[in-house]
Protein backbone atom coordinates (compact mmCIF):
# COMPACT_ATOMS: atom_id res chain seq x y z
CA UNK A 1 0.00 0.00 0.00
CA UNK A 2 1.32 3.44 -0.93
CA UNK A 3 1.08 6.43 1.35
CA UNK A 4 1.79 10.14 1.07
CA UNK A 5 4.52 11.57 3.31
CA UNK A 6 5.26 15.26 3.87
CA UNK A 7 8.99 15.69 4.51
CA UNK A 8 11.12 18.79 5.01
CA UNK A 9 14.45 19.67 6.58
CA UNK A 10 15.96 22.49 8.68
CA UNK A 11 12.74 23.90 10.11
CA UNK A 12 10.50 23.59 7.09
CA UNK A 13 12.80 24.17 4.13
CA UNK A 14 12.18 22.33 0.86
CA UNK A 15 8.87 20.65 1.80
CA UNK A 16 7.90 17.80 -0.48
CA UNK A 17 5.07 15.31 -0.54
CA UNK A 18 6.40 11.92 -1.57
CA UNK A 19 4.39 8.82 -2.37
CA UNK A 20 6.11 5.66 -1.17
CA UNK A 21 5.46 2.20 0.23
CA UNK A 22 6.58 3.20 3.72
CA UNK A 23 8.25 5.94 5.75
CA UNK A 24 11.74 4.50 5.28
CA UNK A 25 11.43 4.42 1.51
CA UNK A 26 10.13 8.02 1.50
CA UNK A 27 13.00 9.26 3.69
CA UNK A 28 15.61 7.43 1.62
CA UNK A 29 14.17 8.86 -1.60
CA UNK A 30 14.08 12.37 -0.12
CA UNK A 31 17.71 12.18 0.99
CA UNK A 32 19.01 10.57 -2.22
CA UNK A 33 16.96 12.33 -4.88
CA UNK A 34 15.64 15.59 -3.45
CA UNK A 35 18.54 16.64 -1.24
CA UNK A 36 21.31 15.20 -3.40
CA UNK A 37 23.01 18.59 -3.79
CA UNK A 38 22.81 19.47 -0.08
CA UNK A 39 24.69 18.05 2.87
CA UNK A 40 21.42 16.92 4.40
CA UNK A 41 21.33 13.87 6.65
CA UNK A 42 18.54 12.15 8.51
CA UNK A 43 19.17 14.20 11.66
CA UNK A 44 18.36 17.38 9.69
CA UNK A 45 14.88 16.19 8.75
CA UNK A 46 11.85 17.66 10.46
CA UNK A 47 8.92 15.55 11.58
CA UNK A 48 7.67 13.24 8.85
CA UNK A 49 3.91 13.50 8.46
CA UNK A 50 1.61 10.96 6.81
CA UNK A 51 -1.07 12.66 4.71
CA UNK A 52 -4.30 11.13 3.48
CA UNK A 53 -4.88 10.74 -0.27
CA UNK A 54 -7.77 13.21 -0.03
CA UNK A 55 -5.59 15.91 1.61
CA UNK A 56 -6.32 19.12 -0.29
CA UNK A 57 -3.47 21.24 -1.67
CA UNK A 58 -3.75 24.62 -3.36
CA UNK A 59 -1.97 24.56 -6.70
CA UNK A 60 -1.49 27.31 -9.24
CA UNK A 61 -2.91 26.59 -12.66
CA UNK A 62 -2.04 29.31 -15.19
CA UNK A 63 -2.19 31.94 -12.46
CA UNK A 64 -5.39 30.67 -10.86
CA UNK A 65 -5.43 28.95 -7.49
CA UNK A 66 -7.10 25.53 -7.62
CA UNK A 67 -7.54 22.99 -4.84
CA UNK A 68 -6.71 19.39 -5.70
CA UNK A 69 -6.26 16.27 -3.61
CA UNK A 70 -2.90 14.53 -3.44
CA UNK A 71 -4.38 11.55 -5.29
CA UNK A 72 -5.63 13.80 -8.11
CA UNK A 73 -2.18 15.36 -8.47
CA UNK A 74 -0.51 11.93 -8.42
CA UNK A 75 -2.87 10.54 -11.08
CA UNK A 76 -2.08 13.50 -13.37
CA UNK A 77 1.60 12.52 -13.48
CA UNK A 78 2.80 10.83 -16.65
CA UNK A 79 4.30 7.89 -14.80
CA UNK A 80 3.11 6.07 -11.71
CA UNK A 81 6.42 4.94 -10.27
CA UNK A 82 6.99 5.00 -6.54
CA UNK A 83 8.66 6.50 -4.73
CA UNK A 84 8.37 9.91 -6.35
CA UNK A 85 7.74 13.53 -5.44
CA UNK A 86 4.05 14.29 -5.90
CA UNK A 87 4.20 17.99 -5.11
CA UNK A 88 6.45 20.59 -3.52
CA UNK A 89 4.95 22.78 -0.80
CA UNK A 90 5.71 26.33 0.30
Amino acid sequence: MREFFKISFCDGLDKKVIIASNKYEAVGFYLMEVQREQDCCIEDLDEIEVLSPDHSVEVSCIGWAVNKTLMEIYKEKEYGDTPQVVVGLE
